[in-house]
Order: structure tokens, then sequence, then C-alpha cells
């Protein structure tokens, strides 16, 4: 309405600088369509028209008013249908003046006809494989924007745009905030307006946040056994986890020479060579480069046990026990079991946890030299060389 009330003013003022001037001269006017707007998204528009010293207007979407015809002068025309094709639309106006019947020259607007949306909108965070596993207390991501015929462009973290603006389209976006910077998936959603204010589809792109490395992982070397006397160091590394996609093993803290490798549960390994306590070393990765480090050790023993010994009844030459009964005095470094007999081959013997005095141990049957052989095993598994103590059973 300021704007009509405008034109009206200049109107008079002009008229009154052009009094005495011809009618012709006189006639003076103007038209807009939506008050000078631009663009439009419908068709039907409003039409103010500005004339001075008129009663009659012929107004067309058509520069030779093919479909014209002469109307009573109005300031304002509601629901003026333009062509339905997109694209700049002109309306053509031309006024007869109140006195002679002159008609004056052909007055013109334009405004653009465009009720299409931005189409083939899209948003990319830019960042590898779609994972963030930066660790910090805001997060952060850069965009990468695209939409034909594109003015104008909002964003958010959520659907619903909540107290977001319009700002100018630009194809890309430094430095935007995640909501949180809690792990989990992140999405970020965009909307695009075209300068008739069409509005695209919302476009979105999603993006994980993962800062926490693989979780409840450990290595068991040869299903947690305390020993190995695999003299070749030889073991069986087992390494469980969850959201492990490589690792990587060394028998040095650095892991200086360790190389990735696909993770698998079950893998074969060699110790450093040497008797001691080995340790291994590991390190998982996630699919996000997230790592996450756990060690096992074991004990290796390759060396049976040393300085054994059997001694029959304190070392008697001679027994006359009627039953055959006799006591062994056994001694060994890091002894754990033995495996003793009356026969050479051990037949019938089974190993027994290690005691350093056997009392009333029978002899073999009958009368003469009697032998006892023994074995020492220590609890990494290795076993001594045959040691054996006789005595003369007599009755």
């Amino acid at each position: 309405m300021k704007t009509v009330t405008k034109f009206i003013t200049l109107l008079s003022f002009l008229g009154a600088m052009f009094l005495g001037l011809s009618a012709e001269a006189q006639t003076i006017g103007k038209v807009q369509i939506n008050r000078g707007s631009r663009y439009t998204r419908t068709h039907i528009v409003t039409l103010h028209i500005a004339g001075f010293n008129v009663d009659k207007m012929m107004i067309s979407n058509f520069s030779d008013f093919r479909d014209a015809h002469w109307l009573p002068y109005t300031p304002k025309i509601y629901g003026w249908s333009l062509n339905d094709k997109e694209g700049e639309q002109m309306i053509y106006v031309k006024f007869k003046s109140k006195e002679q019947g002159k008609v004056s020259e052909v007055l013109n607007d334009a405004i653009t006809l465009d009720a299409t949306a931005p189409t083939g909108g899209k948003i990319k965070i830019d960042v590898p494989d779609g994972t963030l596993n930066q660790v910090d207390s805001i997060q952060t991501v850069d965009l990468k924007l695209e939409c034909q015929e594109a003015a104008y462009m909002i964003l958010s973290n959520s659907r619903s745009f909540f107290r977001k603006r319009w700002q100018t389209y630009k194809p890309d976006m430094k430095d935007w905030v995640l909501s949180n910077s809690a792990d989990g998936e992140k999405m970020i959603f965009a909307k695009f307006r075209d300068k008739a204010g069409n509005i695209s589809e919302i476009a979105m792109d999603k993006i994980i946040i993962d800062t926490q490395g693989p979780f409840r992982t450990k290595i068991v070397i040869n299903n947690d056994e305390e020993f190995t006397a695999d003299s070749t160091g030889k073991v069986t590394i087992t390494a469980v986890g969850t959201g492990i996609t490589q690792i990587k093993l060394s028998n040095t803290k650095d892991l200086s020479k360790a190389v990735w490798q696909p993770y698998k549960k079950v893998i074969p390994w060699q110790l450093a060579k040497g008797d001691g306590t080995a340790i291994v070393y590991a390190v998982f990765k996630d699919g996000s480069n997230n790592q996450s480090q756990v060690m096992d050790s074991i004990v290796v023993d390759t060396t049976p046990p040393q300085k054994c010994s059997i001694v029959i009844n304190e070392g008697d030459e001679v027994t006359r026990q009627p039953d055959g009964l006799v006591e062994l005095a056994l001694k060994a470094s890091e002894e754990h079991q033995v495996l003793i007999s009356n026969y050479k081959d051990f037949r019938g013997a089974y190993w027994v946890y290690f005691d350093d005095l056997v009392t009333n141990w029978r002899l073999e049957a009958g009368m003469g030299k009697r032998t006892v052989y023994i074995k020492f095993k220590d609890e990494a598994g290795n076993i001594s060389p045959v040691y054996s103590d006789d005595i003369l059973l007599q009755r």
C-alpha cells in the first residue's frame, strides 16, 4: 500500500508540474507486478497501476494486446493470470486520457515465474570412510554441498531445522559443529532455496564418530598355559575382542618390526629364543584406526630337571625286609612329577607328584639284586634322563 501511495503522490506532483500542457503530455503512469518483486512461484499475481489524467486502461500479457480490451481505470488488480510457461513474464499496459481520448505509450513490467524447487540437492560430510575418530570436546567436520539453481541453504543436525536460519548458498562449509561429541551415528540435514523461494527436498548425510579403540581385547598364549617346553619357541596366540579389523604382534614392547595383518582369532607365533619369561605384545585396530594394546606372557623352559638322584634305604647295600618294602629318597631341581618303576621300560607306571621321600616302596618279587628306576618331570613338561639305584634283597 505504501508503494501505491508513493506512486500517486509522485504522479500528483508531476501533474502539478505539467499543468498547462496538452492532455497527451499529461498522461503519466506506471505498472508494477507484485509490488515490484523479481520472482513469483504462482502465475496468479497482483498488479499495481498508477495513471494520471486517465479514465481507461488496457492490460495484456502480449505486447500487441491481442486478447485485451479497454477497461475502466483502477489502481489495483487482484488475481491477474500470467502465462503458464516458466521464465520471464511481461505485463503491458496503456492508458486512454479523459480528454480527447489520446492513447499513451505502452508501459510494462517484468517478473520471472519459477514454480520449480531446486533439484539435485546433496550434502556430503568430507571425512574419509565416513568415520571420525578425532578425540575432541567439540567435533567439527567440513561439508560439501551441491544443488542446481540454489541461492540459499539451511543446515541442521536435526530434521526439524529448529532455530536454524537461511544463509547464502555456497558449495563448501568449514568446521560445522556436530550435535555432541559422544560416539555414534550423527546426521546433518540440508535444504536449498532458489531466488523465487522454492524449497528443495531435504538432503542428508551421516557420519560415525568412533573415538574408542577395540574393547574387551586380550591375547592368550597356548590356551593360557603357564609354561612351554617347546625348544623351537612355537606357540599359538588366541586373540579376542570387539571391533577388531587388524592386529600386529611383537616380542618387543616397541613393536618396531611388527606389521599389520588382517585380524583372525588364532595365530601361530614364534617366541624369542631362550629360556625364561617370554612376553608377546599385541596392538588391535578397528575400522576407524583406533588402537588398543595388550600383552601376555609364558615361561619358556626347555631344560629338564637337573641334579637328580634316587637312594634306596639311605644307601644300604642289603635289605632283609620280608615284604620287600624299602624307602626311596629323591632329589631334583625344578621337580614337579616323578615316574617310578621296578622295570626299565616303566611298564604300568604312572606320573605322581614329587615327594622327596617315598616310604614302603615294594621291590620286585624274588631274591637278589633289585633295581628301582625313576624319571623326573618339571612343570613345563621337560623330562629328565632315567636314574636308578639298586639293593640286594635277602630273606
